[in-house]
């Protein structure tokens, strides 16, 4: 799914009104956002049916202004987990986000999160793994306040954890937190 901020209109000929719980709004529609912004729900393009071939989707927003989101998630059980890009001129705020994969050849999905002139605020946890190959890469990078808001497991980024696997064979991802003139600061562990 790649959604781009400042098309003119979503209109039924280039996208259903409503998909995976989240509803496109045609053009003239308020938002509380400012323009050039994208306002969605949950966003799950998870392929979650192990006995069933395919891919998850990948998760790509890109907006001149702000982003906001509910939970977004990219998981496969088959194959590897799909990528999840968050790109603002703005603020980022969204909620967890997931792109894992418990295949034993296949590799866990990777997380950006990029805002040019803002802040970012996630509530939930940030998490790409596999089941034997490697996990994602996440990188984080703003010019205001990194704010993760979670319990335990803030951020995870790893290779094996399923029982009864084999050996290793890969590895864990790279995570990367940059905030330019901010802080960084997380609720849990």
């Amino acid at each position: 799914m790649i959604l781009h901020a400042g098309v003119p209109s979503v209109t039924p000929i280039n996208i259903n009104g409503n998909f995976g719980g989240t509803t496109f709004q045609p053009a003239g529609v308020s938002l509380t956002l400012p323009p050039g912004s994208i306002q969605v729900g949950n966003i799950n393009t998870s392929q979650d049916q192990q006995n069933i071939v395919g891919r998850s989707g990948s998760i790509i927003l890109n907006a001149l202004s702000n982003i906001q989101t509910g939970n977004l998630q990219a998981d496969d059980f088959g194959d590897n987990a799909g990528s999840i890009t968050l790109n603002a001129g703005g603020d980022i705020s969204t909620g967890r986000i997931i792109a894992v994969t418990t295949d034993l050849v296949n590799n866990g999905g990777n997380i950006t999160l990029n805002s040019i002139d803002g802040s970012i605020t996630v509530r939930g946890n940030i998490a790409s793994f596999a089941g034997v190959y490697n996990g994602g890469d996440i990188f984080i990078k703003g010019k205001g306040n990194i704010f993760i808001d979670c319990a335990d497991f803030c951020l995870e980024s790893f290779s094996g954890g399923l029982p009864n696997s084999p050996p290793l064979l890969g590895n864990s991802g790279n995570v990367t937190l940059i905030s330019e003139n901010g802080s960084i600061l997380s609720t849990g562990t």
